[in-house]
C-alpha cells in the first residue's frame, strides 16, 4: 500500500519528452547585429497546425527562467523579490530574448524568404495553455524571498542557492 499523495487534479499530465529539434536557423547578417543570434521559429502557415510551434517554442524556452504554479505561467521578479504573472501581451515580447517568429513570404517571381514577424496575441495565448507546452515548463511550489536552509538527500543542513530547485520545485531570490 503506497502512502504517496494523489496527483494533484490541477497538475497537467507528465510531459512526453521533447523530441530532438532540427538544427534551426538563427540570425545572422543586420539582422543578427540588430538583435542577436537568436533562433528563428516559424510562425503557423495557413496549412499548419499549431502543435508544431508550441513543441518548439517549449524547446526553445527549456532553459528560461520561465516556471508555472499549477497551469499558470509566471517569471520571477528580482526587484520585488516575487513571481510575475505572465500574461499573453507580455509572452509576446518576452519570448523574444530567447527566439525570433517569422513567417515565409512567397513572392510571384522569386523564392520564399523569411520575414519576421511579432508572435500574435492569440498564438501566445494558445501557447501558454496547451497540453503541448504547460507539462515542459518546470512547476514551481515554493519560493524563497531569501535562500533559506534544507535538509539535503544526506540529512545535513545547506543554505539553498539562489535560482529555481527542481528537486524541491522552489525558487530562491538572491538577498
Amino acid at each position: 500500500m503506497s502512502h504517496d499523495p494523489a496527483p494533484s487534479s490541477q497538475d497537467p499530465a507528465p510531459a512526453a519528452p521533447l523530441l530532438p529539434q532540427p538544427v534551426h536557423e538563427v540570425l545572422c547578417g543586420k539582422l543578427g547585429k540588430k538583435y542577436g543570434a537568436l533562433p528563428m521559429v516559424p510562425l503557423p502557415q495557413d496549412d499548419e497546425i499549431l502543435i508544431s510551434w508550441v513543441k518548439t517554442a517549449a524547446f526553445h524556452l527549456r532553459e528560461s527562467p520561465l516556471l508555472r504554479r499549477d497551469r499558470h505561467m509566471v517569471i520571477p521578479d528580482p526587484e520585488k523579490h516575487a513571481m510575475l504573472s505572465m500574461s499573453t501581451e507580455m509572452f509576446c515580447s518576452w519570448a523574444l530574448d530567447y527566439f525570433v517568429p517569422y513567417k515565409m513570404k512567397a513572392p510571384r517571381d522569386g523564392d520564399p524568404y523569411p520575414v519576421l514577424r511579432d508572435m500574435p496575441s492569440d498564438v501566445a495565448e494558445k501557447t501558454l495553455c496547451s497540453p503541448h507546452f504547460v507539462p515542459h515548463v518546470p512547476r514551481v511550489d515554493q519560493v524563497n524571498p531569501v535562500p533559506m536552509p534544507k535538509l539535503s538527500a544526506t540529512g545535513s543542513l545547506e543554505l539553498m542557492m539562489p535560482g529555481y530547485d527542481a528537486e524541491s520545485r522552489t525558487y530562491t531570490f538572491a538577498p
